[in-house]
């Protein structure tokens, strides 16, 4: 009598378990795939929308400026806009207004130049650059033979998500003239303690120094 043998042999078994593991494995490439695309499209997006609102708040800022103040020390960038004349203890004193980007802690600020007001515009900035255009300006060598009455301001914010990291560069133009009103430098102390005056004003026939014209132009 013929006997009825249901089971699996030892060889279908273990054909079945490599078959198995290859489906598994390759579904396990699929959805970690799938992850990290959703993981990285989330992120720039983030990004994206980051530096959208804060270049555009930036954007309204230069648009109206009274005046253009662009100070870079020891990594740090700063760039006022505005100035507007406040009371304090009876006397009135002028308070410039514009961005601080601090470099150790990689945040970007809306301040005042007192810094007694500070308000968080974006963190996670892995770097921050403001330059004017140099096609708003001609040069002699080093000297200034003009320059264009609503200069073009160039702004770069480098920001990071989730590993991810991106750089968005917009040029902005002044709506009102400057004229003189566009400086570039800060004022530091020496480890002596004497005052050193780097700071220098975008007027026609001033010499700016080498230094100023790589940290503070454009390439192009």
């Amino acid at each position: 009598m013929k006997k009825d043998n249901k089971g699996f042999s030892l060889v279908e078994l273990l054909i079945a378990i490599a078959i198995s593991s290859i489906v598994l494995m390759a579904l396990v490439m699929l959805i970690t795939q799938a992850v990290r695309s959703y993981t990285k499209q989330t992120a720039l997006a983030q990004i994206q929308s980051d530096a959208d609102i804060s270049l555009n708040q930036m954007s309204k800022n230069i648009l109206e400026a009274t005046e253009i103040k662009i100070e870079k020390l020891n990594g740090d960038v700063t760039i006022y806009t505005n100035k507007v004349i406040e009371k304090k203890n009876s006397t009135e004193v002028g308070i410039e207004w514009g961005y601080y980007y601090e470099s150790a802690t990689q945040q970007l600020w809306y301040i005042n130049s007192d810094k007694s007001e500070m308000s968080l515009v974006c963190d996670n900035v892995t770097s921050f650059d403001v330059r004017i255009s140099k096609d708003s300006i001609e040069l002699d060598t080093a000297t200034i033979k003009s320059i264009d009455r609503n200069p073009q301001i160039v702004i770069s914010l480098g920001l990071q998500r989730m590993n991810e990291k991106r750089i968005v560069s917009r040029t902005f133009s002044t709506r009102n003239q400057l004229n003189d009103n566009i400086t570039l430098g800060k004022s530091v102390t020496s480890v002596e303690g004497d005052k050193e005056d780097v700071v220098n004003t975008l007027k026609v026939g001033n010499t700016l120094s080498a230094a100023q014209i790589i940290d503070y132009f454009t390439d192009n």
